[in-house]
């Protein structure tokens, strides 16, 4: 008789070309911890033309899309193939959704630094490319920051370092960063620490705080949401929000398991997963 086929679940991957590419790779390790747990096969593909072949199988459960949720992408996917989209925000009712609780994590971070005694706290942001824009949850995070200001007793003025970096080239960014941190620093009450969008915002913030005489941690405590992996490779290293990639992996295969092919289920399934604060060397204790 012939073998068995195992169920499988199907991870899409982005290129190097999408922002958040490089910590999907924790959500498909958490993917495949699950899908083995279960005793289910983890097939794992790039988009490309021939993606409506790939997710044809017929002993697909699902497919967990690891990438930005464009019309012609979605479009592209059989469907009666169950969909879960991890790391970005959709409101299509035909596909599940796991994300990491960014208001949560931005709360956490503010409230570490007031408990470090900072109370003048500045924010840069991130406005992505135009072209990976849908989907991408840019203007969640400043939102997240005022707020969790607001429940510590905080009051924000204009200006007060809450900068949106928008869409430039590496170099252009670098001399915007310096400009404005000078510009912080150089007030009669600069900040005494900064939460940035990612950790390569960070990265920068560190090189031109280097170049402006800005010492880290001692003039400027410094954080950011890990992104790129850049936190434990700068000198000090680098205090981040951690969020749960891993566990998002795992929750995009539970929404799969949870929704047994040809099963259908009343609404899609929304799981945010907790974030943590990881204390390193660039955030001292303000006094």
């Amino acid at each position: 008789p012939a073998a068995k086929v195992r169920p499988a679940v199907a991870m899409i991957m982005p290129d190097d070309s999408e922002p958040n590419w490089i910590y999907q790779h924790d959500a498909l390790r958490g993917a495949q911890q699950r899908a083995r747990e279960l005793g289910w096969d983890l097939l794992v593909e790039h988009w490309n033309p021939q993606v409506r072949h790939f997710l044809g199988r017929d002993h697909l459960v699902g497919a967990i899309l690891a990438m930005r949720p464009d019309a012609d992408r979605l479009s592209e996917i059989p469907a009666w193939v169950p969909l879960c989209l991890i790391h970005h925000e959709g409101d299509d009712p035909r596909y599940d959704v796991v994300n990491a609780d960014e208001a949560q994590g931005i709360a956490a971070a503010v409230a570490h630094l007031v408990e470090m005694g900072h109370r003048r706290i500045g924010y840069l942001g991130y406005v992505p490319p135009a072209r990976v824009r849908r989907g991408y949850q840019h203007d969640v995070r400043p939102q997240a920051f005022r707020a969790a200001c607001a429940a510590q007793g905080l009051t924000l003025r204009d200006n007060d370092c809450q900068f949106q970096q928008t869409e430039m080239l590496p170099s252009e960014t670098f001399v915007t960063i310096a400009e404005r941190l000078a510009t912080w620093m150089a007030t009669d009450d600069p900040p005494s620490a900064l939460l940035c969008y990612h950790d390569g915002l960070a990265g920068q913030v560190h090189g031109a705080a280097l170049q402006l005489g800005v010492r880290i941690p001692h003039d400027l405590s410094l954080m950011a949401v890990s992104a790129v992996g850049l936190a434990p490779h700068l000198v000090p290293a680098l205090s981040t929000i951690e969020q749960d990639n891993e566990g998002i992996g795992r929750a995009a295969v539970n929404c799969l398991h949870d929704r047994p092919h040809g099963a259908a289920r009343r609404g899609p399934y929304r799981v945010t997963c907790q974030s943590a604060v990881i204390q390193r060397g660039s955030v001292l204790r303000f006094s």
